[in-house]
């Protein structure tokens, strides 16, 4: 985090005052008070924790990935190992429980991960951004859960989020990559493992978080950022040939840390769902004491926001939803398999996982919620366990260097 950042956010100080493991078999995660009934069709039970090598993933939400990495019909996970470096490749049983973590190199700290097939071999590859070296780096998949380091791509300072699409419809994985020196860099995949130049469009003033997703209806990637300082959205527009043009704006409701592209409402378009934190910044988070943290997020600045997509490349204005304590990451699923998303939100602050179950139209009611110890950072929804149903990969938060397993038992009886 830059100096100029945490000026700012010392700044904004007084006016937000004013305002205001192991693995093991599963055991149930009890909901906690305020869990309306309606929503009980969706429930979860708890893995114990897992250990991780390390000190914990990056601190963000883009430090991890989902993907068969040894091509045996199983989810396995990719985790930003922190600052002890490198990445931590669990490989799925296949029952949704993972074997001891696999650690593959990657030079310096590993602030965010993506996944995809780079080089066209049919195995899936990963790219990691690292905040020392300033560039990406293609890291070859084996076919077994090991991995190799390839080509690196400079990208600019601070790189701290990837997402992956195919931005030129030319059948190739490219890249979007979120740097903290305000640019966001677009780098077009060749198909061999390497990608072209990166080319930078202009970010904010304190971009958070990436989203792509086709926002427009036109059939091409768009991408979307927040920002922090100006509370945000920015839409690029894609053009289908792997260039942007600089949509409008959006208000995001909040400081949001995290967002996640999908369609919530059924129309076709992907809307956008933001993990909001309270007004400081992030450098905050480890410096103040926890009492002052509830106090400055209080209710504002909390839970998540729902931003419907207009058709136009923007958003209607945002719908707030009151879920935990400093929300610092967001998923969007079907979890009680009703045909309507519903939304997981990862809270810092009161350490928990919240549920809002779909009604329809882009709504949502209360769902229950679970303690999620260590203060969950990061969510990768996706079938572990291969009973149909989504469940929740949950690693900690700064220094809890474990994950937890949320599986999704709405499908079994009571």
């Amino acid at each position: 985090m830059g100096s100029s950042a945490l000026r700012l956010a010392a700044a904004s100080l007084p006016l937000l005052l004013a305002a205001c493991g192991s693995s093991g078999g599963a055991a149930p995660a009890a909901p906690r008070d305020g869990a309306g009934t309606a929503a009980r069709d969706i429930r979860l039970e708890a893995d114990e924790p897992y250990a991780l090598p390390g000190t914990g993933t990056g601190f963000g939400a883009g430090g991890g990935a989902v993907g068969d990495f040894n091509h045996d019909g199983h989810a396995d996970l990719a985790l930003a190992n922190g600052r002890g470096g490198g990445i931590n490749i669990l490989l799925n049983r296949g029952d949704g429980r993972f074997a001891e973590a696999l650690v593959a190199e990657a030079s310096g700290t590993v602030q965010a991960i993506a996944s995809g097939d780079f080089d066209g071999d049919g195995l899936l590859d990963l790219v990691a951004a690292g905040l020392q070296d300033f560039s990406v780096t293609m890291l070859k998949g084996q076919g077994d859960g090991r991995f190799v380091a390839g080509a690196s791509s400079i990208v600019g300072l601070l790189p701290q989020g990837i997402v992956t699409a195919d931005f030129n419809h030319d059948g190739r994985s490219d890249l979007a990559v979120l740097n903290g020196s305000l640019t966001l860099a677009v780098l077009l995949g060749q198909g061999d493992g390497r990608f072209g130049p990166a080319w930078q469009l202009p970010g904010g003033l304190f971009t958070t978080s990436i989203a792509s997703g086709d926002f427009d209806g036109d059939g091409h990637a768009d991408l979307a950022l927040a920002d922090g300082v100006t509370e945000m959205l920015t839409v690029y527009r894609g053009a289908g040939d792997g260039s942007f043009v600089r949509g409008g704006l959006s208000f995001a409701g909040g400081f949001a840390e995290s967002i996640v592209a999908g369609d919530l409402n059924g129309d076709g378009l992907d809307d956008i769902v933001a993990g909001l934190v309270a007004a400081p910044l992030r450098a905050l988070l480890q410096e103040l004491p926890e009492q002052q943290l509830r106090l400055l997020a209080g209710p504002y600045g909390s839970g998540a926001d729902v931003l419907l997509a207009d058709g136009q490349g923007g958003f209607a204005a945002p719908v707030h939803y009151l879920a935990g304590t400093a929300a610092t990451a967001v998923a969007i699923d079907d979890y009680d398999r009703d045909g309507r998303a519903d939304i997981a939100v990862a809270s810092f602050l009161s350490k928990d996982l919240t549920l809002l179950r779909g009604s329809g139209g882009g709504l949502f009611a209360p769902g229950p919620s679970y303690e999620a110890s260590g203060g969950a950072q990061l969510l990768l929804s996706t079938d572990y366990d291969g009973d149909g149903w989504p469940d929740l990969a949950v690693p900690g938060g700064l220094g809890a260097a474990e994950l937890t397993i949320f599986r999704n038992v709405s499908g079994s009886a009571p």
